[in-house]
């Protein structure tokens, strides 16, 4: 994501403006429909998913590296649901890649992918899914779901592509849906070791929450796209309704609560779609990339295969000791119960 921080004053007002109506929004892609006519949709689709903290922007970058998917790209912002006429109008001179929000040395620029499409269910979903401290599990009817077939193919071409990438940790809210798109749909769900992982979605949680209480801008910035995933607006996923007020318990501040979190949204996925995904371990794009990557390739049909990222060691952190241990205890059983599900070992 890049910096909110950078945003001048005319910046922030079209922000505000656009993404801060979305009335104007559904209005928008309206006319973008009117205007582009009917387009193909996508002969494929993939989406890249899994919670936050879990490598989902480097495999969503690999896949886009081969050049045959079309996304939504930092330039469409803030004009999300209109990419073709917005290319249309020229823009101020491109600015050099710096290194995005979360502070994790991955560079963006105007020309980069990213986890933009929560606008439209936010938009066209009327934020029904989002109440106070929660995301719930959507619920989408045909004809929502063609505005989004719609939708996808519109990316594609204002890209000149003919298959769609999307990257969105809220995609396991509408999984059932994605799946059963008019086109063939596959997704990739990633999962980490679930001490590293707390702990990482801990610390973002601290650091967002820190630049949000400093700069009301950043707050809003992150409410308009939909990323509840840290900072003040943290919202879990109530993917368990009956288990909502005890998840709600655990302090954020606290390793335990990211835990529990982590226990849900993969005890969910395990129960529900472990068989109609493509599970990839974090652990395995670190340590050996030109194996899983290849997997990867192999899966998405690649006819360019990118370079693999190099090896590289993660961060560990000495988190154990403060969690309850029943906790940790179980999320390390579910995560070795993952790598048993996944299929390129």
């Amino acid at each position: 994501m890049l910096n909110p921080n950078s945003h001048n004053s005319l910046d922030q007002l079209l922000h505000d403006t656009y993404l801060g109506n979305q009335s104007i929004a559904e209005s928008s892609f309206d006319i973008e429909s009117l205007f582009i006519g009917k387009q193909p949709l996508p002969k494929e689709n993939i989406f890249v998913t899994g919670l936050a903290r879990s490598g989902t922007t480097s495999v969503f970058n690999y896949l886009y590296n081969s050049n045959e998917f079309g996304s939504l790209l930092y330039s469409d912002m803030p004009f999300l649901l209109m990419p073709n006429l917005w290319n249309f109008i020229p823009k101020k001179k491109k600015t050099d890649k710096t290194e995005r929000f979360h502070g994790d040395n991955i560079m963006v620029g105007d020309d980069s992918p990213e986890a933009l499409d929560e606008f439209f269910w936010k938009v066209f979903l009327k934020n029904s899914y989002i109440s106070k401290d929660s995301l719930e599990i959507n619920k989408i009817d045909d004809y929502i779901i063609k505005k989004y077939e719609k939708y996808i193919s519109l990316i594609c071409h204002a890209r000149k592509k003919d298959k769609y990438l999307s990257k969105n940790n809220n995609s396991i809210l509408r999984l059932d849906y994605l799946l059963k798109l008019k086109k063939p749909t596959k997704v990739f769900l990633l999962y980490r070791n679930p001490i590293d992982h707390a702990a990482s979605l801990l610390k973002l949680q601290l650091k967002f929450s820190k630049q949000q209480q400093q700069d009301k801008f950043i707050l809003r910035y992150f409410d308009y796209l939909g990323h509840h995933e840290f900072g003040l607006h943290q919202k879990i996923f109530n993917l368990y309704p009956n288990m909502k007020d005890g998840n709600l318990s655990f302090n954020k501040d606290s390793i335990d609560f990211w835990l529990k979190s982590w226990i849900d949204y993969y005890s969910y996925i395990l129960e529900n779609h472990a068989d109609n995904i493509t599970l990839i371990c974090f652990e395995d794009i670190c340590g050996f990339p030109e194996k899983t990557y290849s997997y990867i390739s192999e899966i998405a049909c690649l006819n360019h295969k990118p370079s693999s990222p190099e090896a590289y060691s993660p961060p560990t952190y000495n988190v154990i000791k403060n969690t309850t241990s029943t906790l940790g205890e179980k999320a390390v059983e579910l995560y070795q119960k993952l790598n048993k599900k996944r299929k390129y070992t």
